[in-house]
């Protein structure tokens, strides 16, 4: 799989949980509709807000409500970055070989030009946004990511490197170069929801399936090794 040779980068880089920390602010909406002290914690420890609100009997009126702030400009602007993304991204853009292709996020297309804003106001670098059409149902996030992705690669000659908190993505791209052609690197980013997760499950880097899970310090050295050595070298340099 690829050439042993230095290999142009594509990144590929997810918003929600990576880059920023919406976890507060859902914390604070969820708070003032319900008269809740819920604290950010307990939506780390419960997977997500969805998973938190899974079993209230007011369940339903509460999804319909949380789709209206996901497709609420002001919802997604002016929340904190993860701790060190934009840094860590700046200095993944300096490197030789590598560049930002675009941002791929589970944020509706409304929202994509107060989100370009925002990431430019925070320091991020400039990059297309690829957001969730209106008609792919969040809980088909992972499918339609894949197909964003192999679509990217068609067009791509470089290595498409991904790093998104999704673990349910990073586990599909791990099936799926078992039997690609070309991999799709998954690193699977350490944040708030996937921390707990990534624990309970045991779960670690496979380099032979060009997997990872990582911290924004780590990435770095993930990404220069595919890099400076390309695909296959990487993958077996780092086993």
């Amino acid at each position: 799989m690829g050439d042993v040779a230095a290999s142009d980068i594509c990144l590929v880089v997810d918003i929600d949980e990576t880059l920023l920390n919406s976890l507060p602010r859902w914390a604070e909406r969820i708070n003032n509709r319900y008269g809740w002290s819920v604290d950010v914690a307990e939506i780390e420890r419960a997977g997500g807000v969805d998973n938190f609100m899974m079993g209230h009997p007011d369940y339903a009126a509460f999804a319909a409500f949380a789709d209206g702030l996901r497709a609420d400009p002001d919802f997604n602007v002016g929340l904190d970055p993860i701790d060190g993304a934009t840094e860590a991204l700046r200095e993944l853009c300096g490197l030789p070989n590598v560049r930002l292709g675009c941002y791929l996020t589970t944020r509706p297309s409304r929202v994509v030009a107060a989100t370009a804003h925002d990431l430019r106001r925070r320091g991020f670098p400039p990059a297309p946004i690829i957001a969730r059409p209106f008609d792919v149902p969040r809980a088909h996030t992972v499918e339609w990511k894949v197909s964003e992705l192999e679509r990217l690669l068609k067009d791509e000659p470089g290595t498409v490197v991904v790093i998104d908190d999704n673990l349910a993505l990073g586990r599909r791209l791990r099936e799926r170069n078992h039997h690609a052609e070309r991999p799709i690197v998954s690193i699977v980013f350490l944040g708030p929801l996937t921390v707990p997760e990534v624990r309970s499950a045991g779960i670690c880097s496979r380099p032979e399936d060009h997997f990872y899970v990582a911290g924004w310090n780590d990435i770095i050295g993930i990404v220069h090794r595919y890099a400076a050595h390309g695909s296959r070298a990487a993958s077996l340099g780092s086993r």
